[in-house]
């Protein structure tokens, strides 16, 4: 008797989660359609052209950055302490 029972809830539940995915699915589908179209109008004009550009840019100093982070802080100390020292005998 219990085993029908489980069984039926089992099934049940399986079910209702289909159910809501049917649902969800043309959300799904519009929000697909939605990106496709912003990554289309990006690629077409000249302005999505541009910030790709700029973006890659970024991306490529923050890399040097990172790979000479400790040759760049010390030539940083370096003038910092140049401009302590300079200011100090003014």
């Amino acid at each position: 008797m219990w085993s029908s029972f489980i069984v039926a809830v089992l099934f049940c539940g399986k079910y209702q989660n289909q159910i809501r995915a049917d649902r969800q699915l043309p959300l799904i589908r519009k929000e697909v359609s939605i990106m496709k179209q912003f990554f289309r109008r990006l690629y077409e004009e000249e302005d999505g052209i541009s910030t790709v550009e700029i973006i890659l840019i970024i991306v490529v100093l923050i890399g040097l950055v990172i790979i000479f982070k400790s040759q760049l802080t010390s030539v940083v100390n370096n003038i910092f302490k140049k401009i302590v020292s300079q200011s100090n005998s003014i």
